[in-house]
Formats: C-alpha cells, structure tokens, sequence
C-alpha cells in the first residue's frame, strides 16, 4: 500500500504540475491574444489617424484653392469695375464732341422724354412720373440734349458694371461649385 500510495502522490502530483502548466499556458496564451488583439487596434487606429490627416490635409488644401479662386474673382471684377468707370467716363467727356452746342440748341427735348427716361430709370410707370411743374408732355424740359446724353451714358455705365458683377458673382460661384466637386 505504502508503494501505491507514492504511485499515486506522484501521479497526482504529476497531474497538479500538468494543471498548472496548462493553466499558465492558457493564461500566457491568453495574454498573447490580448497582445495580438492590442495591436490589431492600435494598428487601426493608427490607420484612422493617418485618415483623419489625410482628410485634414484635403480640407486644407481645398480651402486654400477656394481662398485663391475667390481671390482671383475679385481682381477680375475690380478690374471689370475700373474698366467700366474709365469706358463711361471717356463717353460722357466726349458728349461735346458728338452733341455740339449748335446740337443743343436746335434740339429741344420735352417734358414726356424726361418723363419716360425717369420712369425707365427708376422703374415706375410713367403715370407716376409727373413734372413738379405741372407742365404738359409736350412743353420744352430746358434740358439741353448734351446733358440727357451725358445722363443715359451715366446710366447705361451703371448697368453695365451692375451687370459685370452679377456676370463675376455668376463665374466665382461656378469655380466654386467645381471645386466642391473635386474639378480642381
């Protein structure tokens, strides 16, 4: 009995030292996983850092690209607008070229004209134009025609730099809307 009794101590023993050295195993196993599962995440997030800088460096780099093109849009249309000054400036000091001062005087413009070019002008119905001097349509204004010329150029300059920049307004958001679509 006593030599069964060290056959089993020892196998029991034997079987405690396998216990254990299946559950430090498992447990060093264990900790490997963890080891491998802690880098599969760092390496994803890694991999979602370098994305987040990727798309930062593309927002950066759009912006800039926005800021040029609206940069450039405003030297266009500040360039447009002198344009303009000097093209309606020119024309109204050449009005006494074309229209002489023997012109003037044979001209004689009635109050209706001035009526319907302010009509135009301020875009009302002539009904509610009248002359402030209750004078009849076809009454001389006293406006030499050298001035109403200088007038309607002024005027047509005003739309045409009004139109200019809505025509510029129209091209700026197009580059932009490019460039939001990836047009670079």
């Amino acid at each position: 009995m006593g030599k069964l009794f060290e056959i089993v101590a020892g196998a029991k023993a034997y079987l405690i030292i396998a216990a254990i050295c299946l559950a430090l195993g498992a447990a060093g196993g264990s900790a490997a996983a963890w080891k491998i599962q802690d880098g599969n995440i760092a390496s994803i997030q890694l991999e979602q850092k370098k994305a987040q800088g990727k798309a930062v460096a593309a927002a950066i780099k759009k912006e800039r690209a926005a800021a040029k093109i609206s940069a450039e849009a405003g030297r266009k249309a500040e360039d447009h607008q002198v344009e303009i000054r000097n093209v309606t400036r020119t024309i109204i000091r050449e009005v006494p070229r074309y229209v002489s001062v023997e012109a003037d005087a044979r001209c004689v413009l009635p109050v209706g004209f001035l009526r319907v070019h302010d009509a135009a002008t301020l875009g009302a119905p002539v009904s509610e134009t009248l002359d402030p001097a209750g004078r009849p349509d076809d009454a001389a204004a006293g406006v030499d025609c050298s001035a109403a010329a200088a007038v309607i150029a002024e005027n047509y300059g005003a739309y045409r730099s009004v139109s200019q920049q809505l025509i510029d307004l129209q091209d700026l958001v197009s580059d932009q809307v490019r460039l939001g679509e990836g047009a670079e």
